[in-house]
């Protein structure tokens, strides 16, 4: 089985973040974008920490691989459809990438690279995925500015995938609640039972970093994660995830 992992977005804890992405054991092949620069904050604590990224560390996480290294404000000068949402922007430039080959792959994954991604019992979902279904990180939710669903990663068969990146909308304004929107007007979509991705925070580095400690990098099927994981979000995640604001 072939798959195809598309990766954005600055690195900031992606050292961290990327051990519980266990698509990464099943030997896909990576393109990513990133930024020569990181910048992360943690406004309770005043922590500030500015990184210089060289292709070594992008290369130091997924081995060999495709990358660009772009200067950290080139979206200013680079922004053909002038995304606001830079996601989307880099959503754009991946599928050019890829466009003449995605279909050689039977999976295609988009992530943030500063985000966990944990796809559970993933030998399963090679197995059982539906072709015609794009996952996503939520349901849908219906609040008073219109449907909303987490918007940093997707993934699914390539015919899912290069229709939903060929075909994104010409502008974007809230990639939330646009790219919601059109996923549900032109896709079946689901969440896989035991799918997570969150951005993972400055002020939640050490409590991922101490978890990998004991236990290493997330397995095919890891159920210590996934406890691990239910328990941050239920205890944890709201009280850290403000702390950055």
């Amino acid at each position: 089985m072939k798959i195809l992992l598309l990766v954005y977005g600055e690195y900031r804890s992606a050292d961290i973040a990327t051990k519980t992405w266990n698509i990464l054991n099943c030997n896909p092949d990576v393109i990513v974008r990133t930024q020569n620069e990181s910048n992360e904050r943690w406004t309770k604590r005043n922590i500030f920490v500015n990184k210089k990224i060289t292709e070594s560390d992008v290369k130091n996480i997924f081995g060999h691989c495709k990358i660009e290294l772009e200067p950290l404000h080139e979206f200013k000068r680079t922004n053909p459809n002038s995304d606001i949402n830079l996601n989307i922007r880099d959503f754009r430039y991946l599928y050019k990438k890829v466009s003449d080959r995605i279909n050689d792959y039977d999976i295609v994954a988009i992530s943030r690279l500063d985000s966990t991604f944990y796809i559970h019992d993933i030998e399963t979902f090679k197995k059982e995925y539906d072709k015609e279904t794009i996952y996503v990180n939520q349901k849908p939710v219906v609040t008073v500015n219109g449907n909303f669903i987490q918007d940093h990663c997707y993934f699914g068969s390539s015919k899912v995938m290069g229709s939903f990146l060929k075909n994104l909308p010409d502008t974007v304004i809230d990639s939330h609640l646009e790219i919601a929107d059109y996923i549900l007007e032109n896709f079946k979509h689901d969440v896989w039972k035991g799918f997570s991705s969150i951005h993972l925070r400055l002020s939640m580095n050490e409590i991922f970093e101490n978890y990998f400690l004991t236990n290493g990098r997330c397995k095919n099927k890891d159920d210590n994660y996934l406890t691990f994981f239910r328990n941050f979000i239920r205890y944890n995640h709201t009280k850290l995830e403000n702390e950055i604001k």
